[in-house]
């Protein structure tokens, strides 16, 4: 029968004991303990022996104390180095034989000196994450609070602006008060993306599935979205027939995906192009794609254009980066995954699944 890690180490004849920087006793073989120390199985704390051990000298890395030392009943042969890592002694490791007539082989005084290697990377990486960690936390927690309190003064901007369109103004106004308008609703827009943002890093991004019929759901975002396309000389159609479908999805965020799909896709196309909605059902998921006739995006973009911050070079348009990655996020949210088929020069596809409603009626 296979044993286990643990309880090879149990009845191993090599101690194997770790002390750390404050100079306590981490992890002692039980049995050669018992040999060695005539100790009962025990952790061990602060012991004036470990205390001893010198692990303040850096030259520790390199070097081991290679030696026969006796105990009251028994005799051993030890080698210790230090945890030594970004020129910093984290603790000391320490491998022992309770066998009189066996010394530490080089070999193994080099295998010894890996592992203490590999372990104080290991401490140091846990470390720099804990602190990553930490530090992302505060970013959110500031991110979050920043964006709240902006948008209470963008409100108020955008709720003076509306008034000053509908409340007769002149028409030498009125051009400023829609330019004040639209530059509101981008900044709310970019407020939500970062609460948003905030939300995914932090593992706490809702999705509510409720029962949606899909056919409502597309020519709703459709409608939204035709008449700025048209503006641009851009034609925006659909190639679905989801007749009885109803889909088991977050309807606002869903309609959020499509937004940054069919706006992402606006953002880089040209007067003639075209942008085309398709819908298909296969099984119990609805796959979905957002396809255009635009510049495409170069085959070294590809896979980066989920990334947040991520800001291709395609037509130099810029933006937050954040809406295929918060697209992305809420698709996942769904149990489904984004992807992308794209050639420089042929235009862009974006797809992905949605699972359907029992309600469905085929």
């Amino acid at each position: 029968m296979r044993r286990s890690p643990s309880s090879r180490f149990q009845t191993s004849q090599t101690g194997v004991s770790s002390i750390s920087s404050s100079t306590t006793a981490g992890f002692v073989a039980p049995r050669s303990l018992t040999q060695i120390l005539a100790r009962p199985k025990r952790r061990v704390a602060s012991r004036p022996s470990i205390r001893r051990a010198r692990i303040a000298r850096p030259e520790l890395s390199a070097q081991f104390a290679a030696g026969r030392s006796s105990t009251a009943r028994t005799s051993k042969t030890r080698s210790t180095a230090s945890l030594l890592v970004r020129g910093r002694i984290l603790g000391a490791i320490t491998f022992a034989t309770s066998k009189p007539e066996r010394r530490l082989q080089r070999p193994q005084v080099e295998i010894a000196r890996e592992l203490a290697r590999r372990i104080a990377i290991c401490i140091d990486n846990a470390r720099l994450y804990r602190e990553a960690q930490d530090a992302s936390k505060q970013r959110e927690a500031v991110l979050a609070i920043v964006s709240h309190e902006l948008r209470t003064p963008v409100s108020t901007i955008d709720v003076a602006a509306t008034m000053l369109l509908h409340g007769g103004t002149e028409p030498r106004l009125r051009k400023p008060a829609e330019t004040i308008r639209r530059a509101c609703e981008r900044m709310d827009k970019i407020i939500a993306d970062l609460l948003d943002m905030a939300a995914i890093q932090s593992g706490r991004l809702r999705v509510e599935p409720k029962d949606v019929v899909a056919i409502e759901l597309l020519n709703e975002i459709i409608e939204l979205h035709e008449p700025i396309a048209s503006e641009k000389g851009i034609k925006l159609i659909r190639d679905f027939d989801l007749e009885g479908v109803h889909l088991l999805c977050d309807r606002d965020r869903i309609q959020q995906v499509f937004s940054n799909l069919i706006g992402n896709a606006k953002k880089f196309c040209q007067a003639g192009d075209v942008i085309c909605v398709h819908a298909k059902v296969t099984g119990k998921r609805a796959m979905f794609s957002v396809e255009d006739t635009g510049p495409g995006i170069p085959a070294e973009e590809l896979s980066h254009i989920f990334e947040a911050y991520w800001s291709g070079e395609a037509g130099k348009k810029k933006g937050t980066g954040l809406g295929l990655f918060i697209a992305n996020a809420i698709v996942k949210a769904h149990g489904g995954e984004l992807s992308v088929a794209s050639k420089l020069g042929h235009g862009a596809r974006f797809s992905f699944t949605l699972p359907t409603s029992d309600l469905a009626t085929h």
